[in-house]
Order: C-alpha cells, then sequence, then structure tokens
C-alpha cells in the first residue's frame, strides 16, 4: 500500500472516530433536572380517639419528582410545649400519627428526597369527647 492510501484510511478513521464521540457525553440527549419542588400536603383530618381522647392526625402526602422521604407532625399542648412526632404511612399517600390528648394545634411538615419542605396550615385540635354518662 501507498503512503497516500494509508494517509486516507488513517484521516478516515479520525473522522470516524470524532463524529462518534461527539455530543456533550453521551446519553440519549436528555438531562436530568433537580428536584425544586417541594411535596403536596393534602387533606391534613384532625380527629380524637374514643376512648383515650389521643389526636389522630391523617394526612395525604406525595411528590412527583424525587419523592417523600418523611413526614412530621408538630404539635403545640396546652402548657405551650412544642412536639414533633413522625407519621407513618398507613397506605398508599396516606399518613397518621398518634399525639397526645392535650394537643392545641398541629401543622404536618413533609420533606422529599432532594431535601425541599412543603408545611401544612395550622389547625386547632377538636376539643375532647365528652364524658360517658
Amino acid at each position: 500500500m501507498s503512503v497516500t492510501h494509508w494517509k486516507r484510511m488513517l484521516g478516515a478513521a479520525i473522522v470516524v472516530a470524532i463524529a462518534t464521540s461527539c455530543g456533550g457525553g453521551g446519553g440519549n440527549g436528555t438531562s436530568i433536572m433537580p428536584d425544586q419542588v417541594a411535596p403536596t400536603v393534602e387533606s391534613v383530618q384532625v380527629t380524637r380517639a374514643q376512648q383515650t381522647d389521643k389526636v389522630i392526625v391523617r394526612a395525604r402526602v406525595f411528590d412527583d419528582q424525587s419523592g417523600v422521604s418523611a413526614v412530621r407532625v408538630r404539635g403545640i399542648t396546652g402548657q405551650q410545649e412544642t412536639l414533633t412526632v413522625q407519621m407513618q404511612r398507613e397506605f398508599g399517600d396516606q399518613y397518621v400519627a398518634e399525639l397526645p390528648f392535650n394537643t392545641l394545634r398541629i401543622r404536618v411538615t413533609a420533606q422529599d428526597a432532594a431535601g425541599n419542605l412543603r408545611e401544612s396550615d395550622e389547625q386547632l385540635v377538636p376539643p375532647p369527647n365528652p364524658p360517658a354518662l
């Protein structure tokens, strides 16, 4: 083979290598956008247990991007003490927690895997059940 033939083959190989390696690191042309949207907290319900008067808090919490990582309920008691309780997944997007009977106000906070936070509006706890006759 002549030198000219080798130069053509080498030039063609370089063009092929450059053409197949362009594109900014491969992939399918899409980029992953960081999750900047906080989870959704809705349908917060506050009730009292029949026998114990403990406060039961339920909320629907979901996140469309990175997923829910934590759901907590913060309560304020009659002695103005603040307590925070981790809510447990009851089923699907539904979370539940139990707070002491002397809780007066609550607020639900959700965090997603990216660290975004969303807090519900404050809700008043219904009064204790009347005593049985």
